[in-house]
């Protein structure tokens, strides 16, 4: 009997040292996602802010390229590039991490609540839940992508359209501009 205690023993401490090792392993991965969205995020500020400057600079130096303002398009597929780089770390940290997370789970025989359980915990606790429609609209990366790139496109079509020496009433943005 002494035998199967001990085999009880060390199977419990086996188990535990998984358990902290999927949770260690799920911990790095998410400050990882973190980081990475963090520098995602100075990043984009940085490439919108140099191109607000760009416009700034155009409008307040006239300042233009004429034909070759198509340059300033190189923003985008640099920038494209970049982002398709950083999000699919950010999507490949994030299972990794839900691998992780449900693999300890099982250790802990801990199951996750069904929807409708949690729909039922949400409607008591007073909270809303995402309608359906926006929840699936938003579990993919593509929206993101899209909002992002859209940002780029038109602070660079604005870029564009300021040095290749087309004027329109945007000189009036002066007037608000202390120089």
């Amino acid at each position: 009997m002494q035998g199967n205690d001990s085999s009880t023993d060390s199977q419990r401490k086996t188990e535990e040292q998984r358990l902290r090792a999927y949770i260690d392993l799920m911990q790095q991965l998410y400050r990882q996602y973190h980081d990475r969205r963090d520098l995602e995020w100075r990043v984009h500020i940085l490439i919108w802010t140099l191109l607000v400057l760009i416009a700034y600079a155009s409008i307040s130096t006239e300042f233009q390229l004429g034909c070759i303002a198509g340059i300033i398009f190189l923003f985008l597929p640099l920038h494209l590039f970049w982002l398709a780089k950083i999000v699919r770390g950010e999507v490949s940290d994030y299972h990794r991490s839900m691998i992780y997370r449900d693999r300890a789970e099982k250790i802990i025989e801990f199951e996750m609540p069904s929807d409708e359980d949690l729909k039922k915990y949400l409607e008591k606790e007073g909270r809303s839940q995402l309608p359906n429609w926006i929840a699936k609209n938003f579990e993919s990366y593509y929206w993101w992508l899209a909002v992002v790139m859209s940002t780029t496109f038109i602070l660079t079509l604005v870029d564009f359209i300021l040095l290749s020496g087309f004027k329109f009433p945007i000189k009036f943005l002066l007037i608000f501009i202390d120089y």
